[in-house]
């Protein structure tokens, strides 16, 4: 199957793509400097890819967002990536100049002003736990590892996978724990974390996880930070609720991540409150 041609200067690509928001806070950015751009989903499977990339070269655009399952797959059909996508092994950014298409991360980036907009917090001082172990927790991973984070503790189901992103972070010199959610000690380090992250899809909608804590393990000093954002009112954040903690939605990760993107396209400051806005007014 021919792959969808690209008709708007700006867009997202994904398989599926219908769940996602980017093209209702991108275009409020856009609206608000009063350009004539438009952003666009492109639902483009897997044997598409390549199809859709090499007719991206011939096209218009300033750049597209990608997103699942293309973060990894699109990077072959780069010219050069930063050096953020080269530590995160994931492209979410296409900024086209001339012929060339140039990719970044900017996940990393949206996760610390995420956490910067909520709290006055020294991450020097933080212990972190991250629960979960894919290509988000990699991406909070190291972007912990750059704020010179004290220390971090990795919980994931299948225990090989924290323990790979453990020797991520003991490699860059930051005390680093991997263990598993069915571990008895791993409750004990909930209560030890000063900040809390999750990056599974536990609590998003239609999900069916169950979270392995809940606030009886929770302190009212932790920061609690769930990086899903649909539903805003997640399990996680449930539980950080009633036990007084300080709460960061998944909204603010995705909007500061595609704030950057649009300051790559139009060297423009984002207008994030504008695009926070509209993101939230597209899930409530």
């Amino acid at each position: 199957m021919l792959a969808p041609k690209m008709y708007s200067t700006l867009g997202i690509i994904g398989y599926p793509i219908s769940h996602s928001i980017s093209p209702i806070f991108q275009q409020s950015a856009i609206d608000f400097y009063g350009l004539p751009d438009i952003y666009k989903p492109y639902e483009i499977a897997p044997d598409q890819l390549g199809q859709f990339m090499s007719d991206l070269k011939n096209t218009d655009a300033k750049g597209i967002n990608v997103t699942v399952p293309h973060k990894q797959a699109v990077i072959p059909y780069l010219d050069s990536i930063d050096e953020w996508a080269v530590k995160a092994g994931a492209v979410n950014t296409i900024v086209k100049s001339g012929s060339k298409l140039l990719g970044y991360n900017t996940d990393g980036y949206g996760f610390i002003e995420g956490l910067k907009r909520s709290c006055d917090v020294s991450l020097f001082d933080c212990n972190v736990l991250i629960f979960g172990a894919g290509g988000s927790a990699r991406a909070v991973l190291l972007s912990l590892i750059d704020a010179s984070v004290n220390s971090i503790c990795i919980a994931n189901r299948t225990l090989s996978k924290a323990v790979e992103l453990r020797e991520i972070a003991r490699n860059n010199g930051i005390t680093c724990e991997a263990v598993s959610i069915e571990d008895k000690e791993f409750k004990t380090l909930v209560g030890k974390a000063n900040i809390i992250v999750n990056c599974t899809t536990i609590g998003m909608k239609n999900d069916i996880g169950v979270l392995p804590f809940g606030s009886e393990e929770l302190h009212r000093e932790t920061i609690v930070y769930d990086l899903v954002y649909n539903p805003i009112q997640t399990s996680m954040i449930t539980e950080g609720e009633k036990s007084g903690c300080k709460i960061i939605s998944g909204i603010d990760m995705l909007v500061f991540q595609g704030a950057k993107s649009f300051e790559f396209w139009f060297k423009k400051q984002a207008p994030i409150e504008v695009m926070l806005k509209s993101a939230k007014s597209a899930i409530l």
